[in-house]
């Protein structure tokens, strides 16, 4: 994505950290952010799931444990890893060809804007089932009356 004047390449980058680092992350690249201007935006993807053991205890925790997307130029990104960074690092590609170096990792403009619609529009909480499981998942055979899974055939 180029800027208003063309001058610029920006594009999303998968900036790899230790699982269950992306808040720190995404603080450190917020701070970069006001001093950087080709640092537009930082994306780290959360979700919420309900431990049914605990008392119904919802918890967030991160969508890709030790991922995040950042809308960068790769100077500024590279600039910010050399910078601040210890324990984050960028994706790269692996090798294609003989002789061709491996690229940064690069999410397309359109795919991730297709993952950010589908992560924020998602419900938030899950469904709780009314009966166990089994009783869902059992397919009764044709012309067979159908059955729970837990009687005696």
């Amino acid at each position: 994505m180029k800027d208003k004047l063309n001058n610029v390449d920006f594009r999303w980058y998968i900036v790899r950290t230790r699982p269950h680092r992306e808040k720190a992350t995404v603080e450190l690249l917020e701070k970069y952010k006001a001093e950087n201007s080709n640092i537009l935006e930082i994306y780290a993807p959360d979700r919420t799931t309900v431990d049914v053991g605990l008392g119904k205890e919802m918890k967030k925790g991160p969508l890709f444990s030790g991922f995040v997307f950042v809308l960068a130029t790769q100077k500024a990104l590279s600039e910010f890893l050399g910078r601040y960074s210890m324990e984050e690092f960028i994706q790269y590609e692996r090798k294609t060809e003989n002789g061709k170096k491996a690229s940064m990792s690069v999410i397309p403009e359109d795919q991730m804007r297709q993952l950010k619609d589908y992560n924020e529009n998602y419900p938030d909480t899950a469904i709780p089932l009314e009966r166990p499981y089994t009783d869902y998942a059992f397919n009764p055979k044709t012309n067979e009356p159908p059955r729970r899974a837990d009687e005696a055939a």
